[in-house]
């Protein structure tokens, strides 16, 4: 009898001693941290607005952009939704357009409103079949800096008809950012119940950000009868690049464990960043290229949940 408590007293001593290995931890692991984390899926909340410096030479220019977004993003793509606005002059033709997506992984429902000086609206609704894919990367080095690079490719088609000529357009979009910065473990806080090395703060030094798209629009005439062929063929480059210094005393993210192991980790943290810089935004149809460059000032206010696994 005493043999056999014995040895399930062993045996209980070791499955808790397992568990607690097993466990997986809320404390970021000081001498694994450093490397290259690539994210899995990742849900976040948030807005943002940009105001940018008004050049009066020039008309239809964006002087304002504003977003509000609930997103994740899976395997199998985006999902959630979001709207954006631009604002432009009171010296050009429009006033604004707001745009309303609606994501259901490779589905994408899209609501467009222009609005002219003038009051008058024309709303576009669509259903394009997109592929996007996403790349967000972390890498954090031993001399306490940081690189985060998000890259976001997407390619849509989506058609239109009428009883006198069918429309066919084409989407293809590269986005790049690139935040660089440095980072340190944050101490324990009795009041906020936090333990050694289960926060980070991750201070921003600068933003790189290249958007591009290309968008074309084909057109096939339906009604051969008339004496009126289909409208031209349409093709339109654009690409914005901005850069933006950040120098904040107090860190622009902190990343909270919220599980993980060497291998992979789920972090939570809410980004309320504040950047100034300059945007240069360029133009090409057919064959004239317009480029303007504005001061522009960026407010953001983003929470995130995150897995990422270790390369």
């Amino acid at each position: 009898m005493k043999k056999i408590n014995k040895l399930m007293t062993a045996t209980l001593v070791l499955l808790v001693a397992f568990s607690i290995q097993s466990c997986e931890k809320k404390q970021f692991y000081p001498g694994n941290l450093v490397g290259t984390w690539s994210m899995t899926t990742q849900e976040m909340i948030g807005n943002s607005e940009t105001i940018y410096e008004d050049d009066i030479t020039i008309d239809d220019e964006i002087i304002k952009t504003e977003s509000i977004y609930d997103l994740t993003y899976q395997s199998d793509g985006m999902h959630g939704t979001s709207t954006s606005t631009r604002t432009y002059d009171a010296t050009g033709t429009v006033k604004s357009e707001v745009s309303k997506r609606t994501y259901e992984g490779g589905t994408v429902y899209r609501e467009q409103t222009i609005t002219l000086t003038d009051n008058s609206a024309t709303i576009f609704k669509d259903t394009t079949v997109a592929v996007n894919n996403i790349s967000y990367e972390v890498v954090f080095n031993k001399d306490k800096t940081f690189t985060i690079t998000t890259l976001n490719n997407s390619e849509s088609e989506f058609e239109s008809s009428d009883s006198y000529e069918k429309s066919v357009y084409t989407v293809s979009t590269n986005n790049k950012d690139v935040q660089t910065g440095s980072w340190a473990f944050i101490g324990k806080d009795k009041n906020q119940d936090f333990k050694n090395n289960e926060r980070i703060g991750m201070w921003l030094s600068k933003i790189n950000t290249t958007n591009s798209s290309t968008y074309t629009a084909t057109y096939t005439d339906l009604d051969t009868g008339d004496s009126y062929p289909a409208s031209d063929n349409t093709k339109t480059v654009s690409e914005d690049v901005s850069s933006n210094v950040i120098d904040n005393t107090e860190p622009d993210m902190v990343w909270e464990m919220v599980e993980g192991s060497k291998k992979e980790m789920k972090i939570t943290y809410i980004d309320n960043s504040h950047t100034t810089g300059t945007a240069t935004t360029a133009y090409t149809v057919g064959n004239t290229t317009t480029t303007t460059t504005a001061n522009s000032d960026t407010q953001d206010n983003m929470s995130v949940i995150a897995n990422f696994v270790k390369q």
